[in-house]
């Protein structure tokens, strides 16, 4: 009776069902491709013309920025999300700048450390 039930469920599913489908690859420049659809390549070279011009921070927002997370630098940790937050909430003026950006601003201050380190050493 076992065997019975195993095997019709078994029956029950095909081979196509329980395998991803997987992309036909081709080969450009002796190197092996996913095909994309015509859609993905239109969209890629709708966001090439889009690209964003890169916004540096003033000196001034430069410091205050090493000054608001010198203990993280000192640490060489990179602030969470949160202690980004509140810092934007103690200085204003980074209001117009994503919380990421200041996070990343930090976190490359914290390279830049290391390296200094590194090479004086």
């Amino acid at each position: 009776m076992g065997l019975q039930v195993w095997t019709a469920f078994h029956l029950s599913y095909t081979f196509a069902e329980t395998e991803p489908a997987r992309k036909k690859q081709r080969v450009e420049n002796g190197k092996a491709r996913r095909s994309t659809s015509t859609m993905d390549v239109t969209n890629k070279s709708a966001s090439k013309s889009a690209t964003k011009r890169r916004i540096f921070f003033t000196e001034a927002e430069r410091q205050a920025v090493e000054a608001g997370f010198l203990k993280e630098i000192r640490l060489a940790k990179v602030p969470g999300k949160p202690d980004v937050v509140n810092f934007v909430k103690q200085n204003p003026t980074f209001s117009k700048y994503p919380w990421t950006k200041i996070k990343f601003a930090v976190h490359n201050m914290i390279n830049a450390r290391k390296r200094k380190e590194m090479d004086s050493a």
